[in-house]
């Protein structure tokens, strides 16, 4: 055996002969003890996720609610939100990496809930969103193959078409406009705890 080290040693970088005798060591034991010590290094390595729960006082999550309101929106670490901090012009759409009892961290950076003046908010409804788009762009390419058919002639029934299809694409457009809700004493940050 200490042959074979030799000669892998003089071939390979000392790297890999590190790596091949810690596999060999690995291999030489028992294959109960090698589960052992294998789970005995992981779990010295690595903290579980109740532990992780326990040392961040739980998982949480940012509510935006409205007073009187049943419906609130929810955030939760890993989402993107799009927010404006009191005097400051710029709007801001970083990811959420935690939520904390009285702030967000962003980037390494705490953002307190008081600090933030506005956050924009998207309606969720891809069907409609949808129906929209294809409403509008539908329309239009309508009307462009007619024009192309025809030899760029407009034609009454052409237009009346389009513009049937488009008007309502262009109202579930401005339907689902993102809105910018302004943080007052009635809409305000929260947040809660995950159960």
């Amino acid at each position: 055996m200490r042959f074979f080290i030799l000669i892998f040693i003089s071939f390979f970088k000392w790297k890999w002969v590190v790596l091949f005798l810690n596999t060999s060591i690995l291999f030489a034991q028992n294959p109960s003890e090698q589960k052992a010590s294998i789970a005995d290094s992981l779990e010295n390595r690595l903290p579980s996720i109740a532990d992780l729960v326990k040392k961040n006082g739980g998982l949480r999550f940012l509510a935006l609610e409205k007073r009187g309101a049943i419906k609130r929106i929810r955030y939760f670490a890993g989402d993107e939100i799009e927010f404006k901090v009191k005097n400051d012009p710029f709007l801001y759409r970083p990811i959420i990496q935690s939520v904390l009892d009285s702030a967000l961290l962003i980037n390494g950076v705490k953002v307190d809930f008081k600090d933030i003046s506005t956050i924009k908010v998207y309606k969720d409804k891809p069907f409609l969103r949808l129906l929209s788009n294809f409403a509008f762009y539908g329309s239009v390419g309508y009307l462009l193959i007619d024009l192309v058919n025809n030899s760029f002639t407009f034609y009454r029934g052409t237009l009346i078409t389009s513009a049937a299809f488009a008007v309502p694409g262009l109202s579930f457009a401005l339907i689902l406009k993102p809105r910018m809700l302004r943080l007052n004493r009635h809409r305000y940050l929260k947040s809660l705890q995950m159960y």
